[in-house]
């Protein structure tokens, strides 16, 4: 989506940095997300810590539901809310993820 390439790439790079226990993911690790972000140059305000909250929120929706690369009804309209206008770009971007399930 125009306006958050930045976060994407971030997240992006940042795939890997999930804090997790035997029970599963809980969450990001900031701390890391913060470092990359300084050095990748993104501005780091409200909006980016916004932007990461609402992908941790809907990441860990997913993971607890076990559909970690897919999307079901209820996501789709969650980002068509979500995205807007930019729906299909985002869509587009999710389902180019060479771990999806099929």
């Amino acid at each position: 989506m125009p306006g958050n390439e930045e976060i994407w790439h971030l997240l992006t790079l940042a795939q890997t940095q999930w804090r997790a226990t035997d029970a599963g993911y809980y969450g990001l690790d900031f701390s890391i997300l913060i470092q990359m972000a300084k050095e990748l140059g993104i501005a780091m305000g409200h909006i980016f810590f916004e932007k990461l909250r609402v992908y941790e929120r809907e990441a860990l929706i997913l993971f607890r539901q076990g559909k970690e690369d897919v999307c079901d009804k209820k996501q789709k309209e969650n980002c068509k809310m979500e995205f807007g206008e930019f729906f299909e770009w985002a869509c587009g971007k999710c389902e180019k993820n060479p771990n999806k399930k099929e």
